[in-house]
């Protein structure tokens, strides 16, 4: 890819994340903010200004205004009216087909390579997108590099047309030449190349860095394979040689665990907000540190504004070392200041502020964002992701908050979403949706006098 940028091309990211598979189209709206350089602070007219200098590149005038319906969302911009007479399904497809549009019109300006990273977490639109892409490359100067994990269930994106390669892990023998060329010819004895290889399950991340554990441990096999106690998808290897890190640098330890709170691609200024004001002024010092350490990437290949942790592992380590009581209060803090000041941003997708209401204890608050969503989806044409929002709000119903407080939240909740779930055309997907918020209903709401009464049953 470094080679391609070199030569002219335009790289874009399409980074997916498990915490935004309901938000339709949420790494496309990243890149196309980013594309067309609007900020989180940018108002409401600048944001306009840059979308539709952007568009005027890349499409004829008259598509400009009819395309603004459907892209609004993707530029932050607050809901423009789809014209009347056009159904969810209808809004799906017209925005799809724009979004073709314009990454055809990128491809005209400039040979273009979309990175796309993490697919099996990728939403249904954004993989019904990259299926059209993938298939209308034909001749234009585009290059899709995807990466997904392999997985017995279909993948989100028909691989036929895709030269694919298979990365299982290193085999013992490529294993210990990948931590002897950590070592670039430091003392590393073999016997603790064998030690960390035997350890590290062929995994190269893991291998690298418990290899540099090793060596900044002078050499002490102790240091590099004591056991510790594995913790979720973070190999214990890998997590013993974060927290030395952190312990090396516990100035920073703070500042690195909100940053894991945040996900592994962060916004700087948002760090900077919900740290203690007294720490502010070190985000910029603490990152370019904890990039040198290795446990977050070269700020140089990151836009200025964002920074990202060298590997979603290593986030999830770092995140295993903060208290629970300390996690709730970061949750709620970061879901407070996305609410109020990132809205329109992709840092504050509805997915986003939910997961945090949640991790926060604020299951009320997280149930009214997800069904909110789910019936702006729903209108979008993005069943599978609305049915995804009810799902995960049923799922909120293990913790059992059985009073007329929650049952009256999520009544309100589904009293706008049954206007688009009972509406023409809305597919099977918004029907298993609609029986989603029923039993979350009948879960909530006790049958009791004053209870809520379903809407099914007025």
């Amino acid at each position: 890819m470094d080679v391609a940028v070199r030569d002219g091309a335009r790289m874009l990211r399409i980074d997916c994340t498990p915490s935004t598979s309901n938000t339709p189209l949420f790494p496309v709206a990243a890149a196309l903010q980013q594309a067309a350089a609007i900020a989180p602070d940018s108002s409401e007219d600048e944001k306009r200004s840059r979308a539709e200098q952007l568009l005027a590149r890349l499409l004829p005038d008259d598509d400009i205004r009819e395309a603004m319906p459907y892209l609004a969302p993707l530029f932050g911009l607050g809901t423009v009216a789809v014209p009347s007479g056009i159904g969810p399904a209808e809004v799906r497809e017209r925005t799809l087909s724009t979004l073709g549009r314009i990454f055809n019109g990128l491809a005209v300006e400039k040979p273009l390579a979309l990175v796309c990273e993490d697919l099996h977490w990728a939403d249904d639109s954004t993989a019904s997108l990259l299926a059209r892409l993938s298939s209308d490359i034909g001749d234009k100067r585009v290059l899709i590099i995807a990466t997904m994990r392999p997985s017995a269930e279909k993948p989100v994106l028909d691989l036929s047309a895709f030269a694919t390669v298979d990365l299982p892990p290193l085999d013992p023998s490529a294993s210990a030449d990948l931590v002897r060329s950590v070592a670039k010819g430091r003392p590393l004895s073999e016997e603790t190349v064998r030690r960390i290889v035997d350890r590290c399950e062929g995994v190269p991340l893991v291998l690298e860095e418990v290899a540099r554990g090793a060596l900044e441990g002078a050499n002490r096999p102790v240091e590099a394979t004591a056991s510790a106690p594995a913790t979720g998808d973070v190999p214990a290897p890998l997590l013993l040689v974060v927290q030395s890190r952190m312990s090396r640098w516990s100035r920073f330890a703070p500042i690195l665990q909100s940053a894991a709170v945040l996900g592994r691609d962060f916004s700087r200024q948002l760090l900077e907000r919900i740290v203690p004001s007294s720490r502010g002024a070190e985000v910029a010092e603490a990152i370019d540190v904890l990039a040198r350490e290795g446990l977050l990437a070269d700020p140089d290949q990151s836009p200025q504004e964002r920074a990202r942790f060298k590997h979603a592992m290593i986030c999830d380590a770092v995140y295993t070392t903060l208290l629970s009581s300390d996690r709730r209060r970061l949750h709620s803090d970061t879901a407070d200041i996305l609410s109020r000041n990132y809205a329109g941003t992709p840092d504050a997708a509805p997915d986003i502020i939910a997961e945090h209401l949640s991790k926060a204890g604020r299951y009320v608050e997280a149930i009214q964002v997800r069904l909110a969503e789910s019936a702006s989806t729903a209108a979008r044409g993005a069943y599978v992701e609305t049915e995804g929002h009810c799902a995960a709000a049923l799922a909120l119903s293990r913790f059992r908050l059985l009073d007329q407080r929650v049952g009256s939240a999520i009544h309100e909740g589904t009293r706008d979403a049954r206007r688009v779930w009972r509406g023409p055309s809305v597919g099977r997907a918004a029907n298993l949706c609609l029986g989603d918020a029923q039993k979350l209903l009948l879960h909530f709401v006790k049958p009791r006098r004053d209870a809520v009464v379903p809407f099914w049953m007025e």
